[in-house]
């Protein structure tokens, strides 16, 4: 509503050049009506409940050019001109996700969770001698990640365990180790542990460190700020329970999980717990109304676009 009265003031206030406002704004005000609902979905197949339709669709909202054929339009954002086809496939790829989370939610959900959205831990390209073990604990379920102590057992690939697993002598075990707390990313209402593990394992084999990833509840399920809280409740257990050193400990987490590394730690220091050694956000969402840079707005021709997936996920 804001862009539609005043779109270059609005850029300007954000941080961005007063000529590069006036002339995105132009664009935009050409193009988007920020004012305009987002037009029904008529696509049949994004309606069913059938896994498979996900992938062709998909495949066709990205090559689609106009997508007037299911009223998706102004969704689809123009090549930007650096861009290669690969980047532009990945882009579009995100903006026809964070399309489909609000209309075709249990599809995504059944693409990111068991039995579907599970990572082996015996393909070739994962790291070796990196251990993999749900976390039966600590509260909040996910898995720990753990450099292997000794030789594999078992003989096959797929049922191959790694010893040095730190819940088998609990309390005790975690005694002066350094520990990653790990909140996996995925617009905060999507994937596992299991969808992360081949960056977890690369973090435990490359640190050396234990690694648990916490499985915390998900919107729309259980609404903010209950994955935070569970969290806490992961954090609070190294402490208490498991005597750990806060100065042992870092917060780990990537997208959305990035934004939960900066929310936990507030919320710990709101609720006195000593704060780790450190944290570490790759690609973090932490602004999720652009109130910073503008850049969600600058970039909405050619980029996909977040305030959708944040309207989609309210």
């Amino acid at each position: 509503r804001q862009m539609s009265q005043n779109p270059s003031h609005i850029l300007a206030n954000h941080g961005v050049d007063e000529a590069r406002a006036a002339s995105e704004a132009s664009k935009l005000a050409g193009g988007i009506d920020p004012n305009a609902a987002i037009p029904p979905h008529t696509c049949g197949a994004l309606k069913c409940v059938c896994s498979p339709c996900v992938v062709p669709c998909t495949v066709l909202a990205v090559g689609c050019g106009s997508a007037e054929c299911c009223g998706c339009g102004p969704l689809v954002r123009r090549r930007h001109k650096a861009w290669g086809c690969a980047f532009e496939v990945a882009v579009a790829s995100l903006r026809t996700g964070a399309q489909m989370i609000g209309r075709s939610f249990g599809n995504l959900r059944m693409l990111t969770e068991p039995p579907l959205g599970v990572i082996p831990t015996w393909l070739p390209t994962l790291p070796d001698k990196v251990g993999v073990v749900a976390n039966t604990a600590c509260p909040g379920g996910g898995e720990w990640f753990f450099p292997a102590t000794g030789p594999a057992n078992g003989a096959c690939p797929c049922c191959m365990t790694w010893p040095g697993d730190p819940q088998c002598d609990l309390p005790g075990s975690l005694a002066g180790k350094r520990v990653v707390l790990y909140f996996h990313g995925g617009a905060f209402c999507l994937c596992t542990s299991k969808t992360h593990r081949g960056l977890l394992m690369r973090v435990a084999s490359t640190t050396g460190a234990v690694v648990l990833a916490v499985d915390y509840r998900k919107p729309p399920e259980h609404p903010w700020p209950t994955p935070v809280d569970d969290c806490v409740v992961a954090y609070r257990w190294l402490l208490s329970d498991q005597k750990v050193d806060p100065e042992r400990v870092i917060f780990a987490g990537d997208s959305a999980g990035g934004g939960l590394v900066v929310a936990v730690m507030a919320a710990a220091r709101a609720q006195g717990l000593p704060l780790p050694k450190g944290g570490v956000l790759w690609s973090p969402w932490v602004d999720l109304t652009d109130s910073y840079s503008g850049s969600w707005t600058v970039h909405a021709p050619f980029s996909f676009s977040h305030d959708l997936l944040c309207f989609e996920l309210v």
